[in-house]
């Protein structure tokens, strides 16, 4: 009687050199580790609004498009954290 044909991905993980699989399997165990031990920082509001992080890659005062997405959330209801250079910044929230 003969052995079955091993499937394309046994032969191709047979192929590979004993040091390159525990390397590649080194790896993903340590990408594994530090993935699951990073902090957990989300923190809810304690009245339950939602809470935004708005990402502005530059200037603040020069993203008048962010900007009136941080006002429109706020006028909404939500709470906004900018995050970006502070440079021409002028807002004002009218509730």
């Amino acid at each position: 009687m003969e052995n079955p044909p091993n499937p394309v991905y046994i032969k191709a993980l047979l192929a590979i050199e004993p040091w390159a699989l525990h390397l590649c399997l080194l790896s993903v165990a340590v990408t594994g580790f530090l993935v699951l031990s990073l902090p957990f920082r989300y923190d809810p509001a304690p009245d339950g609004r939602p809470r935004i992080v708005v990402l502005v890659l530059g200037d603040i005062g020069r993203s008048p498009r962010m900007q009136y997405h941080a006002l429109s959330i706020v006028r909404r209801g939500g709470l906004v954290d900018l995050v970006g250079y502070n440079g021409m910044l002028e807002l004002t929230v009218d509730q």
